[in-house]
């Protein structure tokens, strides 16, 4: 426990039966652990505890938007709940390259019933068990150019398929649905490199920042892996900068430039990609 050296409490009568639906009007305590890793605060019903292998919020999710623990953030939730995420490794969440989330609500596996090493009632989701399913968007900081999620069964195991995120500054945005997903916990699998045979739902190049004074990242996901190039252009057409190039297929890259010394303006990123060809403007301040 984060707490080591005394316990403090603080309690108020509330009017009728708790609602987990609304955060009920209080004193609106604030206090902190002695090590500093967990909070609790009255005002916006969040109990959250921050270190640097784990995180968690556990609280009113769906108010007073977002909410951040660290390297995690709610930014939307359907209902009250909990979301953990701890990493698996013996580094930090923001490199650790495996990690698992965790998310529950306010009902989870009611009627499920335990029988020494049997389960009765074992399928998650469905009559007579009652689970509330929470849909929440959360953002998670990585270093990782690539994360796949994975969902995960009862036991642990990956339940095939996953879906893959390319990061924008460093930053991941994960839509956490129990409805669609059925499940209480998500693997995480961070990489930079992705093999050829992993492909994206369709072709995009995005800029990041941009607008941008000194450094912008070009990023590309392709649906079938080809030779790539990404070159930087001015606003005639001409070329600045070789940005990347690859004769081998690549299916994404993310890739930084320099542009500390360029007159300000709009600039061009094309992008060629087997037969596709595309072009994003850049801003330079």
């Amino acid at each position: 426990m984060a707490l080591t050296t005394a316990i403090r409490t603080a309690g108020f009568d509330g009017t009728g039966a708790p609602d987990f639906g609304q955060l009920p009007s209080g004193p609106g305590l604030q206090a902190t652990t002695s090590t500093g890793e967990t909070s609790v605060d009255g005002e916006t019903g969040i109990l959250k505890t921050v270190t640097s292998q784990f995180v968690s919020l556990c609280g009113f999710l769906n108010q007073n938007t977002p909410h951040e623990a660290g390297p995690l953030s709610v930014a939307s939730s359907n209902d009250f709940g909990v979301i953990n995420w701890l990493s698996l490794t013996n580094e930090p969440l923001t490199v650790a390259e495996k990690s698992v989330i965790t998310v529950s609500s306010k009902v989870q596996n009611t009627n499920m019933v335990w029988e020494n090493n049997n389960t009765v009632n074992d399928d998650w989701g469905q009559q007579p068990i009652q689970v509330f399913k929470l849909q929440t968007a959360v953002e998670i900081d990585h270093e990782a150019q690539y994360l796949r999620l994975f969902p995960l069964s009862p036991t642990g195991k990956d339940d095939g398929g996953f879906t893959l995120y390319s990061s924008n500054a460093d930053q991941f945005t994960l839509m956490l649905d129990q409805s669609a997903d059925s499940t209480l916990w998500y693997g995480l699998e961070f990489t930079d490199v992705l093999p050829a045979t992993e492909t994206f739902a369709e072709n995009t190049l995005t800029l990041s920042p941009n607008p941008a004074s000194t450094r912008s990242f070009a990023t590309v996901s392709l649906k079938n892996a080809a030779p790539l190039s990404l070159r930087l252009l001015d606003a005639q057409g001409r070329l600045v900068q070789l940005i990347f190039e690859s004769r081998q297929p690549v299916v994404a890259v993310k890739e930084g430039f320099d542009i500390s010394s360029l007159a300000a303006g709009t600039y061009l990123v094309e992008c060629r990609a087997g037969d596709w060809i595309w072009m994003e403007k850049l801003v330079v301040e």
